[in-house]
């Protein structure tokens, strides 16, 4: 018997069938390829640690994440052609995208999550001298500004402590009014990963709950 949820994935049935032997010929080639209970080498960087000490890759933490080193070794042993395009599907916080720039490939990312579509995007702006100044200038000129966004959810605000939450809002309020859309998307992946050090909340599976022992942040300011 089908699950519901199978049912919403298929929408269309006729490309479903069609395409779905390409599909697992596709995924059984690249296991042969890289069979990973062999490969040791990718031990270490199916995981997102190795990032954290990395320039851009560092600026939003992703548990769902891998290594840099793993895209470089990957893309670097193929001697992929210049002219192609290095595509990511399944594209997360854009790894493979910020790694096939870097090494001066094209590359094409595609997310359903919009977190971390925002995340890939702002790692992956070229930004020019005059719009690494301009982020410059709106950090130093700074001030709180009111939101007119606050979040209808009764949740939410009960995740923060009141100070924080009011401090988050007037983080957002600015960020909103920033001209530059690369300026304000950097300041939006900013403000969300700062967002679980100001919450009195932890993430539990699917869901969240109260967290007892975790130090929280008093002032965003700081």
């Amino acid at each position: 018997m089908t699950r519901i949820s199978e049912k919403k994935v298929v929408l269309n049935s006729d490309n479903h069938i069609e395409l779905l032997s390409s599909y697992q010929l596709c995924l059984k080639q690249l296991i042969e390829k890289y069979p990973y209970k062999t490969k040791l080498e990718f031990s270490e960087l199916v995981n997102f640690k190795k990032n954290k000490s990395i320039s851009k890759h560092r600026w939003y933490d992703y548990k769902q994440g891998y290594a840099a080193e793993l895209m470089e070794m990957i893309i670097r042993k193929e001697n992929i052609n210049k002219d192609l395009y290095v595509l990511d599907p399944f594209t997360g916080v854009g790894t493979t995208n910020l790694v096939a720039q870097e090494l001066g490939y094209k590359n094409i990312g595609i997310d359903v999550n919009p977190i971390a579509s925002l995340a890939a995007r702002v790692k992956t702006y070229l930004f020019s001298e005059k719009e690494t100044e301009d982020i410059e200038s709106s950090i130093k000129i700074f001030k709180p500004k009111k939101t007119n966004h606050v979040p209808d959810s009764t949740l939410l605000v009960k995740s923060f402590p009141p100070q924080v939450f009011n401090q988050l809002m007037e983080i957002k309020g600015y960020y909103e009014n920033l001209k530059n859309q690369k300026t304000s998307d950097f300041f939006k992946l900013a403000y969300i990963s700062i967002i679980d050090e100001c919450s009195t909340r932890i993430k539990d599976g699917n869901g969240i709950k109260i967290a007892k022992n975790k130090k929280i942040v008093d002032d965003v300011s700081k």
